[in-house]
């Protein structure tokens, strides 16, 4: 099968289990929680949680939790404590998967507008990007499906104030990102967004890229005009974000990492996605985007209601062949 028609412009990868080898991490995290309520973590549970934010995939675990413990008894946010822990601990060790970076160094080359849309929140997603650079640094749009937390732990390495605005640069282990508070946010929005966009532009070519925290729709009409303006290398993290929704199989995040894209696709058809789970299939097909699938047959299968519409499935990124969607072979 080769697709020829239209033309893949853009390409969207999912993060784990198909970029990064985190899943055998998460597998073994979530075995030991598993184990310390009495319960086992089968294939079958990991297939159902795999691809959702963590807020979701909680609950489902806690649910098969609750037939030993009640339900009331093991809080969401106490499992979430024991399972950042050792998240904490283990996912700075995520390796690049076999065939990924020859398939990004490749799409870079020909610049391909890349993204990555991932289920991470900012805890999980710095953890697993400690160590790769390289990745961070050709796929520079990223879209995260959960909201995102300020800990103590940042530091602030910029203050700017004034009567109206409080412009905080803080530096992170994995990135820098700027947070914008006010008091007044009409006159925000009305008389000062082209002069804050002047100021984050200059800010912005001294650091890394930087990332906008979108708790008010009000600073998501910021960054809508700091992408009209063209701010290269714009990352966006969405706390309150009014353009994702819901999580995967919905389509949502998809559609959405679709319209940040600084040079936009024509329309869905020329967007190709790389997912390895079901529910990420799912919402790359309901988003009518192509999608190559490149599943963990353990816990992962093509889901029979799509099988018509993956162009591809296979065992590692390494058998891609770049000319079967119409794309420059590798050299």
């Amino acid at each position: 099968m080769v697709v020829t028609s239209p033309q893949i412009t853009h390409v969207i990868f999912d993060l784990d289990g198909l970029l990064l080898d985190t899943e055998t991490i998460y597998t073994m995290v979530n075995t030991e929680m598993m184990k310390s309520y009495g319960r086992e973590y089968s294939m079958e549970l990991k297939a159902k949680t795999t691809g959702m934010k963590m807020e979701d995939a909680v609950r489902v675990m806690l649910q098969h939790v609750s037939e030993n413990f009640p339900f009331d008894t093991v809080t969401v946010e106490e499992y979430k404590k024991q399972y950042k822990n050792l998240l904490a601990k283990h996912l700075p060790e995520s390796k690049p998967l076999a065939g990924a970076m020859q398939l990004v160094q490749h799409l870079a080359k020909y610049e391909i507008p890349m993204a990555m849309c991932s289920g991470s929140d900012t805890f999980e997603f710095e953890a697993k990007m400690r160590n790769q650079k390289e990745l961070s640094d050709l796929i520079t749009l990223r879209v995260r499906l959960c909201s995102f937390l300020i800990t103590p732990t940042w530091k602030i390495v910029r203050k700017i104030s004034d009567p109206v605005i409080s412009l905080l640069l803080f530096d992170s282990p994995a990135v820098s990102f700027l947070v914008i508070n006010s008091r007044k946010k009409k006159r925000i929005v009305d008389q000062w967004l082209v002069a804050i966009a002047r100021g984050v532009i200059r800010t912005s070519s001294q650091m890394p890229p930087p990332v906008i925290e979108c708790r008010y729709r009000w600073v998501y009409k910021l960054y809508r005009l700091l992408i009209s303006i063209r701010v290269s290398n714009l990352q966006v993290l969405t706390g309150d974000d009014p353009g994702v929704k819901r999580g995967k199989p919905a389509p949502d995040g998809f559609l959405e990492t679709m319209r940040r894209f600084q040079v936009k696709p024509e329309s869905v058809a020329n967007v190709l996605v790389f997912e390895d789970s079901t529910n990420g299939v799912r919402a790359a097909v309901a988003a009518g985007m192509h999608v190559v699938m490149v599943p963990d047959l353990r816990y992962a299968k093509p889901p029979e209601e799509c099988a018509d519409k993956i162009a591809f499935v296979l065992k590692s990124l390494e058998e891609f062949k770049p000319e079967t969607m119409g794309l420059a072979p590798f050299d």
